[in-house]
């Protein structure tokens, strides 16, 4: 079965980061190729998560991504976006909470 080694995004994140650039554009992109993957994977349990997570962690993917991932509604990257949004929704509550954490301190 599918599962994610944290270890081998963080031993790619620099290639990542500098592919990426922070732009929110590409990291948007990267967020539906990995729902598209995941998709295509039949949606192991904790897979996305797991990517979720890592790529905040290290600073690959910015919240701003993560957000507008979530809000998206285009019509072409839905194929899969339910699930994977079901899969992610404790992410999205944790990013949530760390963001208020900051704003009342």
């Amino acid at each position: 079965s599918a599962r994610v080694l944290p270890e081998v995004i963080k031993n790619r994140g620099d290639l990542l980061q500098k592919y990426l650039d922070h732009r929110a554009e590409s990291e948007l992109q990267a967020l539906y190729a990995l729902q598209a993957l995941v998709h295509k994977l039949e949606h192991p349990q904790g897979v996305l998560r797991t990517l979720f997570d890592t790529l905040y962690d290290e600073d690959i993917i910015s919240e701003d991504g993560f957000n507008q991932w979530e809000k998206s509604k285009d019509p072409n990257e839905q194929e899969g976006k339910g699930v994977a949004m079901k899969q992610v929704v404790q992410f999205f509550t944790w990013l949530r909470e760390a963001e208020d954490d900051v704003s009342d301190s």
